[in-house]
């Protein structure tokens, strides 16, 4: 919001940059959710990472 106010003196827009990487992610990630989950490189990826995550803050309350 800072970045927003600083381009347009208004709190009641969104910055440029916000707008750009929203436009060109959204429609990404809709097909990304839409498709089987063999057809989801990003999805997969951060399950595989959230999954080794959690199995480190597992290992470290057991230690």
């Amino acid at each position: 919001m800072a970045k927003a106010i600083a381009e347009s003196g208004s709190a009641d827009s969104v910055s440029s940059v916000e707008c750009a990487i929203s436009t060109w992610l959204y429609p990404i990630l809709l097909e990304e959710v839409a498709a089987p989950p063999e057809r989801q490189p990003l999805l997969s990826y951060f399950r595989l990472h959230e999954q080794r995550r959690e199995a480190e803050v597992v290992s470290t309350c057991l230690s």
